[in-house]
């Protein structure tokens, strides 16, 4: 299935857009491909983009004090993600999204998103009403992480995620775990 389809399918399934309405949204944005590893954008620089995961893992982070990656969130099939004051203020992004696999994701300019506002005025309203709900989904995604020891939150993430947990490696995993890769082995081998 084409990108476009696939986000025609998941507004269709989640918006109360008609089949046109839906025609006219997915007519904006544009297809990219990205490869594994490869930066969607940077912290310190400009992006004024929505993106759509038709396919693919992406993963949000950043660096500690000790150039440490550490990853904050992961971002996948039908999830949308915005670095929103760099969408809304023309501000630089506070975080890096860089591909974990290849991704075929859909994205909307700022400029084409205003374009699209004066052609369905009620897509703005479905826009901040999306970004909302992937931030409080990204908030609860986190919650788990202050609680409990590493085996907990490995189990945790394993038993809510587990799509992720067998496509993701282990660097990545233990990083958003707050854990060292060594320490994820020792739990894995412990529990399986």
């Amino acid at each position: 299935m084409e990108p476009i389809d696939i986000l025609a399918n998941y507004l269709k399934e989640n918006t109360s857009f008609s089949s046109h309405e839906v025609e006219i949204v997915c007519s904006f944005f544009q297809p990219e491909r990205l490869s594994k590893e490869e930066i969607l954008f940077a912290s310190g620089n400009l992006y004024s983009k929505i993106v759509y995961v038709a396919e693919g893992i992406l993963r949000s982070f950043i660096y500690n004090d000790n150039g440490e990656e550490i990853v904050k969130t992961f971002i996948s099939e039908n999830d949308f993600i915005a670095e929103i004051n760099s969408f809304e203020n023309d501000t630089p992004a506070a975080f890096n999204v860089a591909a974990i696999t290849p991704c075929q994701v859909l994205t909307l300019s700022k400029t084409d998103s205003e374009k699209l506002i004066g052609h369905l005025p009620k897509w703005e309203m479905a826009a901040k009403e999306g970004m909302t709900k992937a931030m409080n989904l990204m908030i609860r995604k986190q919650e788990f992480l202050y609680m409990g020891d590493a085996i907990d939150k490995y189990k945790y993430f394993v038993q809510n995620y587990p799509g992720l947990a067998l496509r993701l490696p282990l660097k990545y995993i233990s990083s958003y775990l707050q854990i060292t890769q060594s320490s994820l082995s020792r739990i894995r081998k412990q529990l399986w």
